[in-house]
Protein backbone atom coordinates (compact mmCIF):
# COMPACT_ATOMS: atom_id res chain seq x y z
CA UNK A 1 0.00 0.00 0.00
CA UNK A 2 2.81 2.36 0.90
CA UNK A 3 4.51 1.65 -2.43
CA UNK A 4 1.29 2.38 -4.32
CA UNK A 5 0.96 5.65 -2.44
CA UNK A 6 4.50 6.65 -3.42
CA UNK A 7 3.77 5.83 -7.06
CA UNK A 8 0.59 7.86 -7.09
CA UNK A 9 2.35 10.83 -5.55
CA UNK A 10 5.17 10.64 -8.08
CA UNK A 11 3.09 10.30 -11.23
CA UNK A 12 1.65 13.82 -11.43
CA UNK A 13 5.14 15.37 -11.48
CA UNK A 14 6.30 12.93 -14.17
CA UNK A 15 3.16 13.46 -16.25
CA UNK A 16 3.58 17.21 -15.95
CA UNK A 17 7.14 16.90 -17.24
CA UNK A 18 5.92 14.82 -20.17
CA UNK A 19 3.22 17.35 -21.05
CA UNK A 20 5.43 20.47 -21.03
CA UNK A 21 8.54 21.15 -23.09
CA UNK A 22 11.56 23.07 -21.89
CA UNK A 23 14.70 23.41 -24.03
CA UNK A 24 17.04 23.51 -21.04
CA UNK A 25 15.48 20.36 -19.59
CA UNK A 26 15.67 18.65 -22.99
CA UNK A 27 19.35 19.57 -23.35
CA UNK A 28 19.99 18.14 -19.88
CA UNK A 29 18.27 14.86 -20.81
CA UNK A 30 20.41 14.56 -23.93
CA UNK A 31 23.59 15.34 -22.00
CA UNK A 32 22.86 12.51 -19.54
CA UNK A 33 21.83 9.80 -22.02
CA UNK A 34 23.89 6.60 -22.10
CA UNK A 35 23.92 3.46 -24.25
CA UNK A 36 21.65 1.38 -22.02
CA UNK A 37 18.34 0.36 -23.53
CA UNK A 38 16.46 1.91 -20.64
CA UNK A 39 18.10 5.31 -21.02
CA UNK A 40 17.52 5.33 -24.78
CA UNK A 41 13.88 4.26 -24.62
CA UNK A 42 13.08 6.73 -21.85
CA UNK A 43 14.31 9.76 -23.80
CA UNK A 44 12.91 8.39 -27.08
CA UNK A 45 9.45 8.05 -25.54
CA UNK A 46 9.64 11.63 -24.31
CA UNK A 47 10.70 12.89 -27.75
CA UNK A 48 7.88 11.01 -29.47
CA UNK A 49 5.41 12.52 -27.05
CA UNK A 50 6.80 15.96 -27.91
CA UNK A 51 6.57 15.34 -31.68
CA UNK A 52 5.38 18.89 -32.40
CA UNK A 53 8.69 20.17 -30.99
CA UNK A 54 10.76 17.89 -33.22
CA UNK A 55 12.73 20.68 -34.92
CA UNK A 56 13.91 22.08 -31.57
CA UNK A 57 14.63 18.59 -30.20
CA UNK A 58 16.73 17.56 -33.21
CA UNK A 59 18.65 20.84 -33.10
CA UNK A 60 19.46 20.22 -29.43
CA UNK A 61 20.38 16.60 -30.27
CA UNK A 62 22.83 17.74 -32.96
CA UNK A 63 24.36 20.36 -30.67
CA UNK A 64 24.87 17.82 -27.87
CA UNK A 65 26.39 15.23 -30.21
CA UNK A 66 28.92 17.74 -31.54
CA UNK A 67 30.43 18.19 -28.07
CA UNK A 68 30.03 14.64 -26.69
CA UNK A 69 32.52 11.86 -26.13
CA UNK A 70 32.74 9.02 -28.65
CA UNK A 71 30.59 6.69 -26.54
CA UNK A 72 27.93 9.30 -25.94
CA UNK A 73 27.86 10.13 -29.66
CA UNK A 74 26.98 6.48 -30.22
CA UNK A 75 24.30 6.63 -27.53
CA UNK A 76 22.78 9.69 -29.20
CA UNK A 77 22.76 7.87 -32.54
CA UNK A 78 20.88 5.02 -30.84
CA UNK A 79 18.38 7.58 -29.58
CA UNK A 80 17.92 8.99 -33.10
CA UNK A 81 17.50 5.47 -34.49
CA UNK A 82 14.82 4.64 -31.93
CA UNK A 83 12.90 7.87 -32.57
CA UNK A 84 13.10 7.60 -36.37
CA UNK A 85 11.93 4.01 -36.52
CA UNK A 86 9.10 4.41 -34.04
CA UNK A 87 7.82 7.65 -35.58
CA UNK A 88 7.67 6.56 -39.21
CA UNK A 89 3.93 5.88 -39.35
CA UNK A 90 3.04 8.76 -37.08
CA UNK A 91 4.44 11.44 -39.38
CA UNK A 92 7.53 12.42 -41.39
CA UNK A 93 8.65 15.23 -39.10
CA UNK A 94 11.43 13.46 -37.21
CA UNK A 95 12.75 11.65 -40.29
CA UNK A 96 13.08 14.92 -42.17
CA UNK A 97 14.64 16.82 -39.27
CA UNK A 98 17.22 14.11 -38.50
CA UNK A 99 18.13 13.78 -42.19
CA UNK A 100 19.11 17.45 -42.30
CA UNK A 101 21.77 17.00 -39.59
CA UNK A 102 22.65 13.31 -39.93
CA UNK A 103 25.60 13.59 -42.33
CA UNK A 104 27.35 16.07 -40.02
CA UNK A 105 26.52 13.95 -36.96
CA UNK A 106 27.82 10.73 -38.51
CA UNK A 107 30.96 12.46 -39.73
CA UNK A 108 31.63 13.81 -36.24
CA UNK A 109 31.12 10.34 -34.75
CA UNK A 110 33.23 8.42 -37.27
CA UNK A 111 36.24 10.76 -37.41
CA UNK A 112 38.97 9.18 -35.31
CA UNK A 113 36.65 6.35 -34.22
CA UNK A 114 38.10 2.92 -33.49
CA UNK A 115 37.04 -0.15 -35.46
CA UNK A 116 34.46 -1.22 -32.87
CA UNK A 117 32.69 2.14 -32.91
CA UNK A 118 32.81 2.29 -36.72
CA UNK A 119 31.17 -1.13 -36.86
CA UNK A 120 28.32 -0.12 -34.57
CA UNK A 121 27.65 3.06 -36.54
CA UNK A 122 27.77 1.14 -39.80
CA UNK A 123 25.28 -1.36 -38.39
CA UNK A 124 22.78 1.43 -37.69
CA UNK A 125 23.15 2.86 -41.20
CA UNK A 126 22.86 -0.62 -42.75
CA UNK A 127 19.56 -1.17 -40.93
CA UNK A 128 18.31 2.18 -42.23
CA UNK A 129 19.21 1.06 -45.73
CA UNK A 130 17.48 -2.31 -45.33
CA UNK A 131 14.28 -0.69 -44.10
CA UNK A 132 14.19 2.16 -46.60
CA UNK A 133 14.64 4.89 -44.01
CA UNK A 134 15.57 8.20 -45.70
CA UNK A 135 14.57 6.63 -49.04
CA UNK A 136 16.99 7.12 -51.93
CA UNK A 137 18.63 9.93 -49.95
CA UNK A 138 20.51 7.38 -47.88
CA UNK A 139 22.87 6.90 -50.84
CA UNK A 140 23.55 10.64 -50.74
CA UNK A 141 24.21 10.34 -47.02
CA UNK A 142 26.72 7.55 -47.60
CA UNK A 143 28.34 9.61 -50.36
CA UNK A 144 28.88 12.55 -48.03
CA UNK A 145 30.68 10.28 -45.55
CA UNK A 146 33.03 8.75 -48.12
CA UNK A 147 35.61 6.36 -46.69
CA UNK A 148 34.58 7.12 -43.09
CA UNK A 149 31.72 4.61 -43.40
CA UNK A 150 32.39 1.04 -44.55
CA UNK A 151 30.33 -0.03 -47.59
CA UNK A 152 27.21 -2.10 -46.84
CA UNK A 153 27.34 -5.90 -47.15
CA UNK A 154 25.79 -7.45 -50.26
CA UNK A 155 22.84 -8.74 -48.20
CA UNK A 156 21.97 -5.21 -47.09
CA UNK A 157 22.05 -3.97 -50.69
CA UNK A 158 19.79 -6.84 -51.76
CA UNK A 159 17.21 -6.16 -49.03
CA UNK A 160 17.21 -2.46 -49.83
CA UNK A 161 16.71 -3.20 -53.54
CA UNK A 162 13.79 -5.51 -52.77
CA UNK A 163 12.25 -2.84 -50.59
CA UNK A 164 12.43 -0.30 -53.42
CA UNK A 165 13.42 2.61 -51.19
CA UNK A 166 12.92 5.79 -53.22
CA UNK A 167 11.80 9.35 -52.83
CA UNK A 168 12.31 11.98 -50.19
CA UNK A 169 13.71 11.24 -46.72
CA UNK A 170 10.18 10.69 -45.47
CA UNK A 171 8.97 9.52 -48.89
CA UNK A 172 5.96 11.79 -49.12
CA UNK A 173 4.72 14.99 -50.71
CA UNK A 174 3.80 16.31 -47.30
CA UNK A 175 7.44 15.99 -46.27
CA UNK A 176 8.55 17.89 -49.38
CA UNK A 177 6.16 20.69 -48.47
CA UNK A 178 7.55 20.80 -44.95
CA UNK A 179 11.13 20.98 -46.26
CA UNK A 180 10.15 23.88 -48.53
CA UNK A 181 8.65 25.75 -45.59
CA UNK A 182 5.10 25.54 -46.90
CA UNK A 183 2.50 25.56 -44.17
CA UNK A 184 -0.46 23.29 -44.80
CA UNK A 185 -3.88 24.88 -44.37
CA UNK A 186 -5.71 23.99 -41.18
CA UNK A 187 -8.87 21.91 -41.16
CA UNK A 188 -11.04 24.99 -40.56
CA UNK A 189 -9.51 26.70 -43.58
CA UNK A 190 -10.39 23.70 -45.74
CA UNK A 191 -13.97 23.78 -44.48
CA UNK A 192 -14.18 27.50 -45.25
CA UNK A 193 -12.86 26.84 -48.76
CA UNK A 194 -15.52 24.18 -49.33
CA UNK A 195 -18.28 26.51 -48.13
CA UNK A 196 -17.01 29.32 -50.38
CA UNK A 197 -16.74 26.98 -53.37
CA UNK A 198 -20.26 25.67 -52.76
CA UNK A 199 -21.59 29.23 -52.64
CA UNK A 200 -19.84 29.97 -55.94
CA UNK A 201 -21.52 26.94 -57.51
CA UNK A 202 -24.93 28.08 -56.26
CA UNK A 203 -24.46 31.59 -57.64
CA UNK A 204 -23.28 30.23 -61.01
CA UNK A 205 -26.17 27.82 -61.49
CA UNK A 206 -28.29 28.24 -64.64
CA UNK A 207 -32.00 28.15 -63.85
CA UNK A 208 -34.86 26.64 -65.86
CA UNK A 209 -36.15 30.08 -66.76
CA UNK A 210 -32.85 31.00 -68.41
CA UNK A 211 -32.84 27.79 -70.40
CA UNK A 212 -36.42 28.53 -71.47
CA UNK A 213 -35.38 32.00 -72.70
CA UNK A 214 -32.68 30.43 -74.84
CA UNK A 215 -35.25 28.13 -76.36
CA UNK A 216 -37.54 31.05 -77.24
CA UNK A 217 -34.85 32.75 -79.32
CA UNK A 218 -33.18 29.64 -80.68
CA UNK A 219 -36.20 27.81 -82.10
CA UNK A 220 -37.48 30.74 -84.29
CA UNK A 221 -33.97 31.28 -85.65
CA UNK A 222 -33.68 27.64 -86.63
CA UNK A 223 -37.23 27.30 -88.03
CA UNK A 224 -37.29 30.53 -90.08
CA UNK A 225 -33.78 31.89 -90.07
CA UNK A 226 -33.07 35.54 -90.79
CA UNK A 227 -29.95 37.59 -90.22
CA UNK A 228 -31.40 39.41 -87.23
CA UNK A 229 -32.90 36.26 -85.68
CA UNK A 230 -29.65 34.34 -86.04
CA UNK A 231 -27.62 37.22 -84.61
CA UNK A 232 -29.93 37.51 -81.62
CA UNK A 233 -29.93 33.73 -81.04
CA UNK A 234 -26.15 33.56 -81.43
CA UNK A 235 -25.65 36.30 -78.85
CA UNK A 236 -28.00 34.55 -76.40
CA UNK A 237 -26.34 31.16 -76.90
CA UNK A 238 -22.85 32.69 -76.43
CA UNK A 239 -23.96 34.23 -73.15
CA UNK A 240 -25.56 30.95 -72.08
CA UNK A 241 -22.35 29.07 -73.00
CA UNK A 242 -20.24 31.47 -70.90
CA UNK A 243 -22.51 30.90 -67.91
CA UNK A 244 -22.25 27.13 -68.30
CA UNK A 245 -18.44 27.37 -68.49
CA UNK A 246 -18.41 29.46 -65.31
CA UNK A 247 -20.65 26.90 -63.62
CA UNK A 248 -18.36 24.06 -64.68
CA UNK A 249 -15.32 25.97 -63.41
CA UNK A 250 -17.05 26.61 -60.08
CA UNK A 251 -18.03 22.94 -59.84
CA UNK A 252 -14.44 21.85 -60.53
CA UNK A 253 -13.17 24.21 -57.83
CA UNK A 254 -15.76 22.84 -55.41
CA UNK A 255 -14.70 19.25 -56.15
CA UNK A 256 -11.04 20.17 -55.57
CA UNK A 257 -11.84 21.97 -52.31
CA UNK A 258 -13.92 19.02 -51.11
CA UNK A 259 -11.15 16.56 -51.99
CA UNK A 260 -8.56 18.70 -50.18
CA UNK A 261 -10.81 18.94 -47.12
CA UNK A 262 -11.31 15.16 -47.03
CA UNK A 263 -7.58 14.60 -47.39
CA UNK A 264 -6.83 17.09 -44.62
CA UNK A 265 -9.39 15.42 -42.39
CA UNK A 266 -7.81 12.00 -42.93
CA UNK A 267 -4.31 13.38 -42.31
CA UNK A 268 -5.51 15.10 -39.14
CA UNK A 269 -7.08 11.85 -37.97
CA UNK A 270 -3.80 10.02 -38.57
CA UNK A 271 -1.90 12.70 -36.66
CA UNK A 272 -4.36 12.41 -33.78
CA UNK A 273 -3.93 8.63 -33.79
CA UNK A 274 -0.17 9.20 -33.64
CA UNK A 275 -0.57 11.58 -30.71
CA UNK A 276 -2.80 9.02 -28.98
CA UNK A 277 -0.24 6.27 -29.57
CA UNK A 278 2.50 8.54 -28.20
CA UNK A 279 0.42 9.20 -25.09
CA UNK A 280 -0.23 5.46 -24.61
CA UNK A 281 3.48 4.69 -25.02
CA UNK A 282 4.32 7.42 -22.54
CA UNK A 283 1.90 5.93 -20.01
CA UNK A 284 3.40 2.46 -20.54
CA UNK A 285 6.91 3.86 -20.05
CA UNK A 286 5.82 5.68 -16.91
CA UNK A 287 4.22 2.53 -15.53
CA UNK A 288 7.37 0.52 -16.29
CA UNK A 289 9.51 3.19 -14.65
CA UNK A 290 7.24 3.26 -11.59
CA UNK A 291 7.45 -0.53 -11.31
CA UNK A 292 11.22 -0.50 -11.79
CA UNK A 293 10.93 -2.62 -14.93
CA UNK A 294 13.25 -0.88 -17.37
CA UNK A 295 14.34 -3.40 -20.05
CA UNK A 296 17.98 -3.75 -21.11
CA UNK A 297 20.12 -6.20 -23.10
CA UNK A 298 22.39 -8.61 -21.25
CA UNK A 299 25.51 -6.72 -22.31
CA UNK A 300 23.96 -3.31 -21.69
CA UNK A 301 24.23 -2.39 -25.39
CA UNK A 302 21.04 -1.62 -27.34
CA UNK A 303 20.23 -3.63 -30.43
CA UNK A 304 19.16 -1.30 -33.27
CA UNK A 305 17.06 -4.10 -34.81
CA UNK A 306 15.02 -4.31 -31.62
CA UNK A 307 13.74 -0.82 -32.22
CA UNK A 308 10.23 -1.21 -33.58
CA UNK A 309 9.93 -0.40 -37.29
CA UNK A 310 6.50 1.17 -37.44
Amino acid sequence: VERQHVRSAARPAVCSAMASFDKAAMADKLAKVNSSQGSIETISTYCLFQRKKCAAIVALWAAQLSKSSAQQKLALLYVANDIIQKSRKKGPEYTNEFYRVMARALRATLKGADEKLQGRVARIVNIWQERGIFGSHLAELRGQLGDLLPPPPAAVKQKAAQGGATGTPAAGAAAEGAEAGQAAPGESEHVAAVVAAAAAVDSARVGDEEQARITTVLEPALEAPTTSKCAKASEAVQAFKAKLEALLEAQTAYDAALEAALKASKEAAEAHRGDLANAEEALEALQAAADGEVPSDDDGQPDPKRQRAE
